[in-house]
């Protein structure tokens, strides 16, 4: 074997200021009219913490091959974050909102994944137009959980559910969560507080790495009816997270304080010493620890992109 010329193909490490981040792992790819391109894994950074939410993407440089007879990242090796394509890239699918709903027939839509286990069957269901999860263990657990979630794939976004849920207790919880991992995430639950009065409920673990430590802060949680839906939401502006809620027939109103959706980034993981790569998460969850398999139903799930002044798609 012998040494590339520049050593690195293709690299930021020495370019911390650079939109793209952890540049590596490439495919060269060539085209039908002789160009040649290399696509490769990286990250973008925001904040001035430089976490990269979205986790681990997928990039395009444009390369050539050297008299050397070796090939160059055009520019290179410091990955650009604007690169002449053969094609016009069409980012409207990009930028639409995705509204979710529920089927038996059509099955859970692709974009949705979910922890631990191949025997689906045991944590959710479609039925009846619903999403329906099966009460699990906590949302902080090694093993099973009942959690289903799709990819954060835009700086800022709204998201938004409607749940049906009678817990009796404070072992029982379901809702909206923003999630990274088991040390990282917010989630606003529809609970019940010890004597069966239904109420809502913020849980946090922020960066607890590797303790796993939960907060609870909300002072007071909030009484709701005991009967009726509840709608549920979360909006990301940067790294601002606000939870909101509503009643049926009623507007969205806040709940609880602005959050550090940074976070939610593989910088934050849950192994910070070795790095992660999956980014942050959204989607729904539904825990009963006194393993009575309590059901949470889910009536649709919103995600919407957003664009915001502390994005990174210019910069």
């Amino acid at each position: 074997y012998e040494l590339h010329p520049q050593k690195y193909i293709i690299t930021s490490k020495d370019a911390p200021h650079n939109a793209l981040q952890r540049a590596g792992h490439g495919d060269i790819v060539d085209t039908p009219d002789g160009k040649t391109y290399v696509v490769h894994l990286s990250g973008r950074p925001t904040t001035q913490k430089r976490r990269c939410v979205l986790g681990r993407e997928t990039a395009i440089q444009e390369a050539y091959w050297a008299e050397d007879d070796w090939l160059y990242v055009k520019n290179g090796p410091v990955p650009s974050l604007y690169v002449d394509l053969p094609a016009a890239r069409d980012d409207t699918p990009y930028w639409a909102e995705k509204f979710y709903t529920f089927s038996a027939k059509d099955g859970l839509h692709k974009d949705f994944q979910w922890l631990r286990t191949p025997e689906t069957e045991r944590i959710f269901n479609v039925k009846d137009g619903e999403l329906q999860l099966t009460g699990r263990e906590s949302i902080g657990s090694w093993f099973e959980q009942a959690l289903v979630a799709r990819r954060q794939t835009h700086f800022s976004y709204d998201a938004e559910t409607t749940v049906s849920f009678s817990p009796y207790d404070e072992r029982q919880f379901a809702g909206l969560t923003a999630y990274y991992c088991r040390f990282n995430f917010f989630y606003l639950t529809v609970t019940a507080h010890s004597d069966g009065q239904r109420e809502l409920l913020i849980l946090s673990s922020e960066a607890s790495w590797p303790d796993g430590n939960l907060k609870f802060p909300l002072a007071d949680p909030v009484k709701i009816p005991q009967e009726g839906k509840v709608r549920l939401a979360l909006s990301i502006r940067g790294k601002a997270l606000q939870f909101s809620y509503a009643l049926e027939g009623e507007e969205l109103k806040n709940i609880g304080p602005v959050y550090d959706a940074s976070i939610l980034s593989d910088e934050c993981g849950g192994h910070q010493a070795h790095g992660s790569f999956t980014g942050a998460f959204v989607g729904v969850a539904a825990s009963d620890i006194n393993g009575t398999e309590t059901k949470a139903s889910f009536e649709y799930f919103i995600y919407r992109p957003v664009e915001h002044e502390s994005d990174r798609y210019e910069i």
